[in-house]
Order: structure tokens, then sequence, then C-alpha cells
């Protein structure tokens, strides 16, 4: 798939699935087919972005206890945390499309992995080092506010990049906008009334995406 018209570095690589058992036979070592079978280079790549996926998952879920402590919740933070969950979910699934890609370059990797990264500094921001210090999670959102929705942004953005240059897809750039301006409005606005209607419009955003997995499904 050409990027730009130019592939990075004037490398493509291209790898053609094998099928064990057209290369095991009958009369041949069991290890044999093992040695001699390739994966795809999506299941090589998509390894890494998985894995990146998985701890921002595994950081949420250590959070749950601190985050919905009576004592300390907010109901904002506790909305984005949830919304955050979800979006990890949403984002690994929309990897599978990428199987179909077979030419791929070190830019199209960083495009792809940008998105997990994003993520993950946004779940780390969200629930901070130590959750089980944080003695309000109103205030800890106050003060964390411009980093979460920068990086949450940044994680559509990188997926705007996944469709338009690794995909080759077609995008609705007004889309784009709409789920992209909100986040960075509140990354911007200290206002906790500008916060509530970002998370708001956000989760609408996130819902209508889920609607439309459901239909093409």
């Amino acid at each position: 798939m050409p990027l730009w018209g130019v592939v990075l570095f004037g490398i493509e690589t291209q790898v053609v699935r094998r099928s064990p058992v057209a290369l095991c036979s009958a009369a041949e070592p069991p290890h044999r087919w093992a040695a001699e079978a390739r994966v795809t280079i999506f299941e090589y790549l998509s390894v890494a972005a998985s894995i990146v996926l998985a701890l921002g998952v595994s950081r949420l879920a250590s959070s749950i206890r601190h985050v919905f402590d009576s004592s300390r919740r907010d109901p904002v933070h506790a909305a984005l945390f949830v919304l955050l969950f979800l979006i990890h979910l949403l984002h690994w699934w929309r990897l599978w499309p990428l199987h179909d890609v077979h030419a791929w370059n070190f830019l199209q990797f960083l495009i792809v992995m940008g998105g997990p990264i994003s993520l993950y500094i946004a779940a780390a921001v969200l629930v901070s080092d130590e959750p089980a210090e944080v003695m309000s999670w109103r205030v800890h959102l106050a003060e964390a506010h411009r980093w979460f929705f920068s990086v949450l942004a940044a994680s559509i953005v990188f997926g705007v990049l996944q469709i338009t240059l690794v995909l080759a897809a077609q995008l609705q750039l007004l889309l784009a906008i709409v789920i992209i301006a909100p986040l960075l409005a509140g990354a911007v606005l200290p206002n906790r009334k500008a916060h509530i209607a970002v998370t708001a419009i956000t989760w609408v955003n996130v819902l209508l995406v889920i609607r439309d997995f459901f239909r093409a499904s």
C-alpha cells in the first residue's frame, strides 16, 4: 500500500500466510512445518499494539476500587473512566481490519502504535500513579484535565491517520472534527461545566461508533 506516494526508507514488507497443512505431510517430521511456517506481518506487529492496550486496560482495572470509592468518587471522572475503558476495547477491536494490509512500513507501524500509546497515557493520567492516595477525584480531574483530554484527542488523531494512511479508506472529515474538537476544548477550558459537556458529547460519539459496529456486523 503506498503511503504519501513513498515508502518510508524505500522498504516495503509483504508476508503471505502459509498453511501448515500444506507444509506438513505424513512423511515429514512433525516439527518440519512449524519451522517453515511464518506469521503474517499483521500478526507480528499487532502483538505490540495488543500489549500496550492490555497494559492500559490493566491500569484501569486495577484502579476500579479507588475510582468508585464513595468517599472520593466524582461522577464526571467516573464517567470518563468507564468511557476510557470502553475506548480501549473499541480500539482493540478496530485492529482487526488491519489484517487486510499486506505491505507495511515503519511509519505505518508508528501510526498504529500511536493510538494504544496515547490511550495508555490517558489511563495513567486519569487514575494517577497512586490512585489509593488521591483524596478527591474531582480535584484530580481539575488538575489533570489538560493532559487527559489532549492525549485522548491524540488517540483519535492516530485513529484518523490509521484509517486514511494505513487502511487507505475514505474518512468523513467533518465527523473527525466533531469527535476531536470537544476533547481539545476540554483540554483548554478549566471550567467544570465544560468538562461535563465534553464528557457527554464524547459518550454520544462513542455510542454512535458502537452502533455503527453492530450495523456493519
